[in-house]
């Protein structure tokens, strides 16, 4: 589900929500309904055009990953956050330039992209020549959505989630899916993103190793959020961008313990 006020994306529409699921057909018509109310009761307004489109998906070619190691981080500001953000990056290898680069890319961003920012993870150049659009990470869920809610609150107990369809856990479910198939790719060096939900400052930094969920990564009240996506130089920048785009991927509940 894509949706936009103004008109359609393609036409210039101001992004105001998107939302996939991968889920048998019999759970389709519930996800319908869902991806519906979504559209229509955003934090960032009432989608005046909404694109929702169903395509069947061969079982024999989804590929199963499990999840990445999850953390949670507090700070006092959002400068702190910010600051915090780049550090870890740092420590996994990114260069401080190219972690730089990418949270000036995000920060100066003047209204959200519907997909991702592809940098050098060492040089922080900018690979991707998708413009304001993205790369757009697609064709991905938790393998058993049931299954995989218990063990997010089960290792993450100090986040309060209560209810499978709690804004909590719904951003966070679909965000941890997001980063675990991003990391999958050989020479996948990392992750930086802020939701652009007004009422949700948070945003994680994520690794090979770890995702770490971070707050507070932007203002309360501000409709602007993003992704950049490393990868490490030499890395096969289209082959990357491919499975991103195209793969289908079922992220398991099998959490490993974080190493952070």
């Amino acid at each position: 589900m894509r949706a936009a006020d103004g008109g359609i994306h393609e036409d210039g529409g101001t992004h105001i929500s998107g939302s996939e699921r991968l889920v048998t057909e019999d759970h389709i018509p519930a996800v319908l309904e869902a991806a519906w109310r979504r559209a229509k009761s955003h934090e960032l307004g009432c989608a005046r055009a909404i694109n929702i489109r169903i395509d069947s998906v061969d079982s024999a070619a989804i590929r199963y990953i499990p999840p990445l190691p999850i953390d949670s981080k507090c700070y006092a500001t959002v400068e702190q956050a910010r600051t915090a953000s780049c550090v870890r990056l740092e420590k996994s290898g990114i260069s401080k330039m190219a972690a730089h680069r990418a949270m000036e890319a995000i920060c100066n961003l003047r209204q959200s992209m519907r997909g991702a920012m592809v940098f050098d993870a060492i040089s922080g150049e900018r690979l991707d020549e998708f413009g304001e659009r993205g790369v757009r990470i697609s064709h991905m869920d938790c393998e058993n959505e049931e299954n995989f809610i218990k063990r997010l609150r089960a290792v993450m107990p100090q986040l309060g989630i209560d209810g499978a369809a709690s804004p909590v856990i719904t951003k966070l479910r679909e965000a941890l899916v997001l980063a675990s198939k991003a990391a999958a790719v050989p020479g996948y060096a990392g992750e930086l993103c802020w939701s652009d939900d007004p009422n949700y400052p948070i945003g994680y930094v994520a690794s090979g190793k770890v995702y770490c969920r971070i707050v507070p990564m932007k203002e309360l009240g501000s409709s602007v959020g993003g992704r950049v996506l490393f990868l490490w130089p030499g890395a096969p920048l289209a082959e990357s961008i491919d499975y991103w785009q195209r793969q289908p991927v079922l992220v398991t509940h099998e959490f490993r313990k974080s190493l952070c």
